[in-house]
């Protein structure tokens, strides 16, 4: 996981890109390279901080914000109408042929998500924004809520349709429990599918990376790619 980021990343843009087939051109400050930032932390920590600097130098140039609920990852505490907060998608530049884009929290209040709760991934990143803030118990509140949208395959959330779940849910889902402390059944079997849904073809540009969505029987779905997002997140959760 930890090459298929590597190779991913153009230290001329300094960022790595969304996915080697769909968005090969394309690099995404948020949410993508701020985890890739922190999955590469520790074993490529200068990568890690040329992503950290390339990522505010952007920012900076664009005068664009954060996407804030990512925040929660790395420790930090955001406000609590975060995760019920919209985000915009902006463009920032282009670099011989490469857009850079972003994420970027959208604070009106006029167009919060009242369901924000029927969103596993939401809930997962609100436990952990409260576990930060020291408040256990609504932390395990939330938690047991995204929970009980795990059907044993996946998380059927408002974003489920049809038979596709998405695997970076089943990456904040073991994030979420460790950080907690909580036991969750089936750990190793959610572990094994994550696993079986990385790219082991070593004639792949994909190789490594780990597959976006998959099907009831585990099997990654038609047109899915891996990509930069599910792949840190993956690496996160099992690091």
């Amino acid at each position: 996981m930890e090459s298929f980021l590597l190779a991913g990343y153009d230290p001329n843009i300094g960022l790595v890109r969304e996915s080697p087939h769909d968005n090969p051109n394309l690099y995404w400050l948020y949410s993508d390279n701020y985890l890739a930032s922190l999955a590469l932390e520790k074993a490529q920590p200068n990568i890690a901080d040329n992503i950290t600097q390339s990522i505010a130098s952007y920012q900076a140039i664009c005068q664009i914000g954060d996407s804030a609920k990512w925040k929660v990852l790395s420790g930090q505490v955001v406000d609590e109408a975060v995760f019920a907060m919209n985000v915009n998608l902006s463009n920032c530049t282009k670099i011989d042929g490469n857009e850079v884009r972003s994420e970027v929290t959208n604070t009106n209040p006029a167009i919060y998500m009242n369901d924000w709760q029927d969103y596993a991934d939401l809930l997962l990143l609100a436990s952990i924004n409260e576990f930060n803030l020291g408040n256990s118990s609504e932390a395990q509140n939330l938690f047991a809520k995204a929970q009980d949208m795990f059907d044993g395959t996946g998380f059927q959330d408002k974003a489920y349709t049809n038979q596709d779940y998405s695997t970076y849910k089943l990456a904040l889902y073991l994030i979420a429990a460790e950080k907690l402390g909580i036991a969750i059944p089936a750990k190793t079997e959610i572990v094994d599918r994550i696993l079986s849904l990385q790219d082991n073809d070593l004639t792949s540009s994909g190789y490594g990376g780990v597959y976006t969505d998959y099907d009831s029987n585990g099997e990654k779905l038609l047109g899915s790619d891996t990509n930069t997002e599910t792949t840190s997140l993956v690496l996160l959760a099992l690091n």
